[in-house]
């Protein structure tokens, strides 16, 4: 796959989506988070480009912001509980 830029591209779009998903429902940001690092490596080692780069930042993006919303839920879960069962 030399001079191409497919794992770069999957990277990059997996990088936006572990973001989006992340803040929704972190499990699966966090799938995404670590398919789109995988690719943007990928790329990384076949052709040093923009994409690798791209993707490798929102990747670790995707994944941080999905960590900290699962701690975050898990923090204030039992709070919600209480609000929503009106004590």
């Amino acid at each position: 796959m030399k001079g191409t830029n497919s794992s770069g591209v999957v990277g990059v779009s997996f990088g936006m989506l572990s973001i989006i998903f992340g803040l929704l429902t972190p499990i699966v940001g966090i799938v995404f988070g670590i398919i789109s690092l995988f690719f943007s490596l990928n790329q990384k080692k076949t052709e040093k480009n923009s994409w690798s780069k791209s993707g490798i930042v929102l990747s670790i993006i995707g994944l941080i912001v999905s960590i900290v919303v699962m701690i975050l839920s898990v923090i204030f879960a039992p709070y919600v509980n209480q609000v929503l069962q009106g004590q």
